[in-house]
């Protein structure tokens, strides 16, 4: 849980930016117009096993999310965007006296449609749903303390993504904000020669629950 001052910092930032007053803000984004977002936050992976048969689930650490696209808003409730977003997990496990740890870095492109319940409101509940494609790309699972080594196999996956927030009109009537929730799925990985058959290669789901906060910027 180290690292949710750094997402707490990004929801301050929001609020300072949509601090002047609902007067300056009202009809940002009604307008059917082109738009840039970048966003970060938090992500936190599911546990899973490192086998079906395994006693322990692996300890997965929140990860720093990035993302970065282009949208377009349709009418007053309805927008879209495609969204190019970096997530890198880090996670380990301690089972029956061996350490396991390993990484995964996961580019993705989504595309996303959203739907804004109070759009002349200073802040607007929203609802989204996408999908899209992931690769996921993990590093060698090393085993401790036989500091042993399963490759890591790249691997390009389906996938979607579900959530809800609120978007913030700001200073400017070029600029808003939003404050986000989404439950991701990026796929699958696989680490070859790993897994309670000795197969060729084991494959674990990489989903879980993210946090973002926004900036949105209309061309």
């Amino acid at each position: 849980m180290t690292r949710w001052p750094f997402l707490l910092t990004l929801i301050l930032f929001s609020c300072i930016l949509c601090s002047n007053g609902e007067s300056t803000a009202r009809g940002l984004f009604l307008e059917e117009n082109f738009y840039l977002s970048i966003g970060a936050g938090e992500f936190q992976c599911r546990g899973f096993k490192e086998t079906e048969d395994a006693y322990a689930k692996k300890n997965i650490k929140l990860s720093h999310t990035f993302n970065a696209g282009i949208g377009y808003r349709f009418s007053d409730h309805i927008r879209s965007d495609v969204l190019f977003q970096y997530d890198n997990v880090k996670y380990r496990a301690n089972s029956q006296g061996f350490l396991y740890r390993q990484k995964i870095r996961a580019l993705s492109g989504m595309m996303n449609l959203y739907y804004d319940m109070l759009p002349q409101e200073f802040i607007s509940p929203y609802l989204l749903g996408g999908a899209g494609i992931s690769k996921t790309s993990p590093t060698p699972l090393v085993i401790m303390p036989q500091n042993e080594t399963h490759k890591g196999k790249p691997r390009t996956n389906l996938a979607w993504n579900i959530g809800a927030g609120v978007l913030i009109n700001t200073l400017s009537k070029d600029y808003a904000a939003t404050i986000g929730y989404k439950y991701i799925d990026l796929g699958k990985i696989k680490t070859a020669g790993y897994n309670s058959q000795n197969t060729n290669s084991a494959t674990q789901k990489i989903r879980g629950h993210q946090v973002m906060a926004t900036l949105l910027y209309k061309l």
